[in-house]
């Protein structure tokens, strides 16, 4: 700091030019020149990942400046004024995106009440317009340099396919006058899926079809989801049994199908009952109560297989959520890789006119239910063996498809969570990439 308390006595020893250089040194003060400003966003390969709506990402503003003693020079370094651009075609209207929660919307674009900008806790902030298009924060110096930086949080919306264009600029102390300024790259939102892949020894088929690279032919650009597949591992013997759908807890080990599968004293019709159910004409009353005790035969064994059985398995092999599981076989009446000899009963065969309604439709309870080749449960993916490398490929992609809705946002794809036109998502797969349509649901339009 310059001292000036000895200026009068060194105007009697020294001569009087060097006393007045040395009052004019000690008046004069620090002022400053805007050199730059560099703004960055937390942004790697220029994709923000909105998977949470209410996710924010990191603005930085980096000034440097130099000290000045011109005229126009400031007097304090100002604070950061932080907006955006959004690039050419319009971001997605907020009435156009999904409806979650019940009140909340993915999009912001045209929505006077949408918030962008959050103060830091490091530096505070104001907006004249409440946060919404614009808002400055409050410089902190950089040790050693003559630099000071400014953050932010950017809120952007949730819509994949949504981009911004973050902007840092400078003013004089009118607050109009810009000195300088800078703006980001173009960022895009983005959602991602990522699993671990659990093999039952012996199925390999995930860990082969389902890489990050196969599914890239699938989760392309256009759909704005990143797929990405972690850690493989093999599961030990006693947990790679034929069905899962058939497992049993308690004994840690698969039930025995043609037990499991046998009726119960509640389930099996009467004597009486058969005899009056196939008389001509039926006894309409008799058919109801066969009927009654088909469906509860149905119902048992789906129940085990969904809230038993494959759940336990899961828990039992160690295999955690968002995880894609190689599987052999889910069920001998849900697969369609199943043994003829396991799917195809032989309990209902005194009633030809007896159908269930099963996945497969209304059918009679002897045969195969569904013919499944994959399952999305319990925030897993499951994918049974025997398919073809390119319907592997199709299986992954359709059930990791329904696991996205585990990971972020989105409305269903349709009934039941299958497209009602031929897609990716339809009930089969039957197509190879996913539709317009579908790449607008998995985006997060409404």
């Amino acid at each position: 700091m310059c001292k000036c308390g000895d200026a009068n006595q060194a105007a009697k020893d020294k001569p009087k030019t060097e006393a007045c250089e040395i009052t004019t040194k000690c008046a004069s003060a620090s002022k400053f020149e805007i050199v730059s400003v560099k703004a960055t966003i937390a942004a790697p390969d220029n994709r923000v990942y909105m998977n949470i709506p209410a996710n924010k990402v990191l603005v930085t503003a980096l000034v440097t400046y130099k000290e000045s003693t011109a005229v126009d020079a400031l007097d304090t370094l100002p604070g950061v004024v932080f907006s955006f651009n959004d690039p050419a075609p319009p971001n997605t209207a907020a009435i156009d995106s999904h409806l979650y929660d019940g009140s909340h919307r993915l999009g912001k674009c045209a929505d006077p009440a949408a918030v962008y900008w959050e103060a830091h806790a490091e530096h505070p902030a104001s907006s004249t317009n409440s946060y919404k298009a614009s808002a400055k924060a409050a410089t902190k110096p950089i040790a050693g340099k003559l630099q000071v930086e400014a953050k932010i949080w950017l809120k952007p919306s949730g819509v994949g396919g949504d981009d911004f264009e973050v902007i840092a600029t400078v003013f004089k102390p009118d607050g109009t006058t810009e000195i300088a300024h800078d703006q980001t790259p173009t960022v895009t939102v983005w959602r991602e899926i990522s699993f671990n892949a659990y093999e039952m020894t012996g199925q390999t088929h995930v860990s082969t079809h389902g890489t990050t690279a196969a599914m890239s032919a699938y989760y392309t650009a256009d759909t704005y989801v990143r797929y990405s597949l972690g850690t493989v591992t093999t599961l030990d013997a006693a947990h790679s049994v034929t069905y899962i759908g058939l497992w049993n807890h308690g004994s840690g080990s698969q039930l025995v199908w043609a037990t499991h599968s046998a009726k119960t004293a509640a389930e099996t019709p009467t004597a009486d009952e058969t005899t009056r159910a196939n008389a001509t004409p039926p006894d309409a009353a008799a058919r109801a109560a066969i009927q009654a005790k088909a469906n509860a035969w149905y119902n048992r064994i789906q129940s085990a297989c969904y809230s038993n059985l494959l759940s336990g398995w899961a828990t039992d092999a160690g295999v955690p959520a968002s995880s894609v599981v190689a599987i052999e076989h889910l069920h001998p009446k849900f697969s369609a890789g199943a043994p003829n000899s396991d799917a195809t009963t032989n309990e209902w065969s005194a009633f030809s006119w007896l159908r269930i309604v099963a996945p497969n439709g209304p059918i009679h309870p002897d045969q195969r239910w569904a013919n499944w080749q994959g399952i999305s449960y319990g925030q897993r993916a499951y994918i049974t063996a025997g398919l073809t490398a390119a319907r592997f490929k199709v299986v992954i992609a359709h059930e990791a498809g329904h696991e996205t809705k585990n990971h972020f946002k989105r409305k269903d794809f349709g009934s039941g969570d299958h497209s009602a036109a031929a897609g990716l998502m339809d009930p089969t797969g039957s197509l190879s990439a996913f539709t317009v349509d579908e790449m607008k649901t998995l985006r997060g339009f409404k």
